[in-house]
């Protein structure tokens, strides 16, 4: 079916960037159902990527033990939606087997309800994920796409767009669990209160480096 393009490399890197400039990347209220869609929207035309996405928390991880769990590889779980949970397992599973295209693979084992919105995914969400952005960006974006629908252009899918849409998922999910571990704190003693608190103390650390690294690659895209 007919897809509706999406920018060139060097036109996500710029939009990427400013749009990092407007992201503070708060956790309220919660995750971002159009960033949640727009990961999974590029992880389904890409599978491979979750392969680079997981390399890049792990460089963030580096040998710090505590923040171990809270860079770990992206799972459902950075997903808010169960819809976009079980899409997202069934990508994982379909690009660690090794007998089908990955698409193919979705395509025989997802039920059909889940197929209907990998095809929403794969045509609408970057209409929706274009209304999120500042109305002066969202008019040049669909410009952009006019621009190349009228010379037929096939954009290439910029890597690092993806990947730093993701830090910024996982950022959003690191939040939402902060909160959540503060609120249990205060009911809790003893051993159970020091786990939360090492935990809180876990994610805080994680959302410092998500944070530099997003910087960088802003300033990166910026520079390009």
């Amino acid at each position: 079916k007919s897809r509706r393009a999406v920018p060139s490399i060097p036109e996500q890197r710029r939009l990427a960037g400013r749009s990092m400039d407007r992201l503070k990347i708060s956790g309220q209220p919660g995750q971002s159902v159009l960033r949640e869609g727009f990961c999974l929207r590029l992880l389904l035309q890409r599978p491979d990527w979750l392969f680079m996405a997981n390399r890049k928390l792990r460089e963030l991880r580096g040998q710090d033990e505590l923040v171990g769990t809270a860079l770990g590889p992206l799972n459902a779980d950075d997903f808010s939606r169960s819809d976009y949970q079980a899409i997202f397992r069934a990508v994982d599973q379909a690009i660690m087997q090794d007998d089908l295209d990955p698409l193919d693979y979705l395509l025989e084992n997802l039920p059909r309800e889940l197929l209907v919105v990998v095809e929403e995914l794969q045509v609408a969400q970057l209409d929706q994920f274009q209304q999120g952005l500042p109305r002066s960006l969202r008019f040049e974006l669909d410009s952009i796409l006019r621009d190349q629908a009228r010379t037929n252009t096939v954009p290439e899918l910029d890597m690092n767009l993806f990947i730093s849409e993701i830090l910024a998922l996982r950022y959003s999910r690191l939040e939402r669990e902060s909160r959540e571990l503060y609120f249990m704190q205060q009911e809790a003693d003893g051993i159970s209160e020091e786990n939360h608190h090492t935990a809180i103390e876990a994610n805080r650390r994680a959302i410092n480096l998500i944070h530099l690294t997003l910087d960088r690659m802003k300033n990166f895209a910026r520079d390009r």
